[in-house]
């Protein structure tokens, strides 16, 4: 799915050149110094510039559209530099330890737990540890990989980032925080 984005974005960023050629050589011919209304060239190369920036704009729409409805957070960082790969049983961090990072699971498995008691497994696609950015506490559960997994390890600094540059990822956090409150909140964790 990315990949037909950057495709359709590099086409759409061709168009657009391509549209700001022609308004250059048209004003270069002298075309729009002589409007002349009655002129049939005039309203072709008008019609023309419309068409395109009216094809513009829907395919802009329809992309966003399709992007919003099918992207999920693993496809921004699916082919990230920063992924770092884990092997089955290693702990990410531990009940008190000082985070400031959260992480997705891009491939794998990851238990989170308290004194033994397993509270989720976190597939791939999904993340955990969010609570260090959100608030300044020591960690509240552990996490250890259950098979070998890569990780991206977010910073407060990138999660602000995301927020404002990928509208649907505070949503995806939030629902996940609220699905996780609403999860925990009915179990009696002892």
């Amino acid at each position: 799915m990315q990949r037909i984005i950057q495709f359709v974005n590099k086409f759409i960023f061709r168009a657009n050149i391509f549209l700001i050629v022609l308004l250059l050589i048209t004003a270069i011919l002298g075309i729009w110094e002589v409007i002349d209304f009655n002129n049939l060239i005039f309203w072709q190369i008008t019609l023309t510039l419309a068409a395109i920036l009216a094809f513009n704009l829907i395919l802009v729409i329809v992309i966003v559209g399709v992007y919003r409805e099918n992207l999920k957070i693993i496809d921004i960082f699916n082919e990230s530099q920063y992924a770092t790969q884990h092997k089955a049983e290693e702990n990410i961090f531990n009940i008190g330890d000082t985070g400031h990072e959260m992480y997705l699971l891009i491939k794998g498995k990851v238990e989170i737990s308290i004194e033994g008691k397993v509270l989720e497994i976190v597939d791939a696609g999904g993340f955990f540890g969010e609570l260090a950015i959100i608030e300044t506490l020591p960690r509240s559960a552990n996490a250890r990989c259950i098979t070998d997994c890569k990780l991206v390890t977010i910073n407060e600094k990138r999660f602000y980032e995301l927020i404002q540059e990928v509208p649907f990822f505070a949503q995806e956090v939030m629902k996940v925080m609220a699905h996780r409150l609403r999860k925990f909140d009915s179990t009696d964790i002892e």
